[in-house]
């Protein structure tokens, strides 16, 4: 981060918030840091267990994610630094980029994935057979965001990987990883919440956000008229038809936020 900045490289640092990071890195004096150290905007994603790796004690309670989603949009008002966030508008109201089809994921072979953590490609940039305008329009990604849509405002992944392993196999697509163990890493996941918690929106403050999300961010009425109290992870687990995970508590290892400091 240091080199990029005295290197004058447009510079932001984005953190996967989880259960051993949280109480260090969401938090005001990491941001003062940040903005000390002259870091144009941070990202503060929520943890999700994919990969060979994933490791579920890692995840985030609904209330954790909560308290992200306030801490947000508190310091979006009154600190001089730019915030990201993919996951709520200006409302509040949980969505999916991928779901509102204003996002796509390239891979580093041109595959064209519904999003990063998706791991499964139909088609190929690199297929000069057809525009871009189709392949944005497979059929893949286009039964991805229907399935999105109709399950949860959340991310799919977490809260129905049952589903979406479903798709994957109905339309053949390609694992889009070196490792080729998405499919079997994806089946190995359980049921759990992700951003969409119906009683906890919580709207923008800053005036500034709240425009810019209203105009150019939002769900762009994908979720009209749709149920989600049957299939989402909220509903699931709340009518305990599926087993809620549980955690032992991973290992807590401080962090060190002085960085650059002697």
């Amino acid at each position: 981060v240091e080199n990029c900045l005295k290197n004058k490289v447009f510079t932001g640092v984005c953190t996967s918030v989880c259960k051993t990071n949280i109480d260090d890195l969401v938090t005001e004096k990491w941001v003062d840091r940040l903005i000390e150290m002259g870091v144009f905007y941070t990202w503060f994603h929520v943890y999700r267990p994919m990969g060979p790796d994933a490791n579920e004690q890692l995840c985030l309670s609904p209330e954790e994610m909560l308290r992200i989603r306030k801490f947000v949009v508190e310091m979006r008002a009154k600190k001089p630094i730019v915030f990201v966030d993919a996951y709520y508008d200006h409302a509040g109201q949980a969505l999916c980029p991928a779901a509102t089809g204003i996002t796509h994921h390239i891979n580093p072979w041109g595959g064209i994935e519904p999003c990063p953590i998706v791991q499964f490609v139909t088609d190929s940039i690199h297929d000069e057979s057809k525009s871009l305008v189709e392949k944005f329009e497979s059929p893949f990604l286009k039964d991805f965001r229907e399935l999105a849509r109709d399950t949860t405002r959340g991310c799919i992944v977490l809260e129905r990987p049952d589903l979406l392993a479903n798709l994957v196999t109905k339309h053949t697509a390609k694992d889009g990883t070196v490792r080729a163990t998405a499919m079997a890493e994806l089946n190995a996941m359980q049921v759990r919440p992700s951003q969409y918690n119906p009683a906890g929106a919580v709207p923008e403050k800053s005036w500034a956000y709240w425009i810019a999300k209203k105009l150019f961010f939002n769900d762009f009425a994908v979720y009209d008229g749709r149920d989600h109290s049957a299939k989402s992870a909220p509903s699931l687990l709340g009518r305990r038809e599926v087993g809620t995970v549980e955690a032992t508590g991973p290992a807590v290892v401080p962090l060190d936020l002085h960085i650059g400091k002697s």
